[in-house]
């Protein structure tokens, strides 16, 4: 095959390529909106002098604006964003991709994860479904879209460049890695698949200054399902819990405990908790749950967590060198 032919060959691919993409973004990009917050900002130092106890000096505040971003997930105006983007906030503006504008009202927040839900008074509104983001791959191509540094509805593109990051920023966290370009501002915008399905919720960049580097991280939109059902019907997230302290040990540690697999020790066990009703002890080794092998503790913590209080999970521990089996009743996380 000469040459000529080979190029046109990759020209037409390439072709198909981008007019794919250019549709998958025309598709997505109306379910993206502009967030715009009013905080008020109180200088404690100016209201706490000492000389406000005698003469009436008033408190020194002013309003000032910061910009994020959210998507549509219902048509009568239910919008995912990030708790970081809307704390604290005295007034929520959302603006559509059409330009419309509405004030917008927080039903929940979650800091644990860092998402909250707002809603807007509108209807009709088109949406983008939350997909599966334990079927994402490493190297698999997605964009993301937000409002970097106030420019509305910006769009940019890369790969997957890792899964399950741990950034030690909220309690629960198994965060995507990509080198789509996230800025102050992309914070609470999806992160697409090629099916124009939100796989992340844009959270986090990495910079040694003010710009993208390629280092931003999303929050995995199976850790958004379960917060957005919860704060949309209970306006809070009801969590799963064991009551259980726990030591993880990989497959080389494990030998040194006389375990050949990788598993979970029991290091602490709460008084009148799920576990202590369903008699697990101290030192049992934790290797299965509900039928799948686990290999640390964000895995098991996944399973309980992501539970509702009531529901039956199926543990596999060795208790010396007996493997057993049991149903524990999950009971609700405390809130700390």
């Amino acid at each position: 095959m000469n040459k000529k032919i080979i190029f046109i060959i990759v020209w037409l691919i390439s072709l198909l390529i981008t007019s794919d993409f250019v549709k998958l973004v025309e598709k997505v990009k109306p379910t993206v909106v502009r967030i715009t917050i009013t905080r008020e900002y109180i200088n404690k130092h100016f209201s706490e002098d000492n000389l406000n106890k005698y003469f009436d000096i008033p408190t020194e505040s002013r309003e000032y604006q910061s910009f994020g971003s959210g998507f549509i997930l219902s048509s009568d105006g239910y919008i995912m964003t990030n708790n970081h983007v809307i704390d604290k906030s005295k007034e929520i503006v959302v603006k559509l991709e059409d330009g419309r504008e509405f004030f917008g009202k927080i039903i929940g927040k979650d800091p644990k994860t860092d998402l909250a839900l707002i809603k807007i008074e509108v209807s009709n509104l088109p949406t983008i479904k939350l997909g599966d983001s334990d079927k994402v791959k490493v190297g698999e191509l997605v964009i993301a879209i937000g409002n970097p540094f106030g420019k509305d509805f910006t769009v940019t593109a890369g790969i997957i460049s890792a899964t399950g990051r741990q950034l030690n920023m909220c309690q629960f966290e198994d965060f995507i890695q990509t080198d789509a370009s996230i800025n102050p501002g992309n914070s609470g915008g999806p992160l697409i698949n090629q099916k124009g399905e939100v796989i992340g919720i844009n959270a986090v960049m990495l910079s040694g200054g003010e710009g993208s580097i390629g280092l931003g991280f999303a929050i995995p939109a199976d850790i958004a399902k379960k917060v957005y059902n919860d704060l949309k019907i209970h306006g809070k997230v009801i969590r799963g819990w064991l009551g259980i302290i726990t030591q993880e040990y990989s497959k080389l540690e494990a030998k040194f405990i006389n375990k050949k697999i990788p598993g979970i020790l029991i290091t602490k066990i709460v008084e009148n908790s799920p576990a202590a009703l369903a008699n697990l002890q101290l030192f049992d080794y934790i290797v299965n749950v509900n039928g799948k092998l686990i290999k640390n503790n964000k895995e098991l913590l996944k399973n309980i967590v992501n539970s509702s209080p009531g529901d039956k999970i199926k543990l596999g521990f060795y208790r010396g060198n007996i493997l057993i089996f049991i149903e524990v009743i999950i009971g609700t996380c405390p809130e700390v």
